[in-house]
C-alpha cells in the first residue's frame, strides 16, 4: 500500500491525554480484514493538533516500541495509559487508510446512533447523530 511510515513524539497535554482517539484492533476492525490500530479522532485543541503531523486514518504501528499489530482495543488502550508524559509512536499515513476511517466513523454512516453531550453556561447540550440524521437538544442543569 502506498504510504509512508515515520517516527514522531507527542507530549500529553492539559486533561491528561495526546488528543486523540484510537480504534481497531483484532477484536474491532475499523478497517475490515485488518487488525490495524487507528486515528478515528483528533481533539482540535489537543496535542496531536498542535503537533499537525497525525491524521485521521494514520494507523498507529508502535507506541514506545511496542508494536500494535494483532492487538485487541483494549491491549493498546492500555499501551497508551502506560506510556508516560511523552510518546514516541511509528506511524504508517496513507491518504488511502485517511478516508477509509473517516468513512467508518462517520456518523452518516453508522446505523447506530452517536452521541455527544457538552455542557455551557450552566445547559447540557446533546447531538445526536441518528443514520443520516441529527437532532440537537438542551436541558438546564443545577451546579
Amino acid at each position: 500500500m502506498y504510504g509512508r511510515t515515520q517516527t514522531i513524539e507527542i507530549i500529553r497535554g492539559s486533561g491528561d491525554t495526546f488528543g486523540f482517539t484510537i480504534g481497531g484492533g483484532r477484536d474491532s476492525p475499523v478497517i475490515p480484514s485488518s487488525n490495524a490500530i487507528f486515528i478515528t479522532a483528533i481533539n482540535k485543541h489537543g496535542s496531536a493538533a498542535k503537533d499537525g503531523r497525525l491524521h485521521v486514518g494514520d494507523e498507529l504501528v508502535e507506541v514506545n516500541g511496542i508494536k500494535l499489530s494483532n492487538k485487541t482495543h483494549a491491549e493498546a488502550t492500555e499501551i497508551f495509559t502506560n506510556a508516560g508524559a511523552a510518546v514516541t509512536l511509528k506511524i504508517f499515513s496513507s491518504e488511502k487508510n485517511w478516508s477509509l476511517v473517516e468513512q467508518k466513523e462517520s456518523p452518516r454512516t453508522q446505523k447506530k446512533s452517536r452521541c455527544w453531550t457538552c455542557r455551557i453556561l450552566g445547559t447540557t447540550l446533546v447531538l445526536a447523530a441518528i443514520g443520516a440524521g441529527a437532532a440537537i437538544s438542551y436541558k438546564k442543569y443545577k451546579k
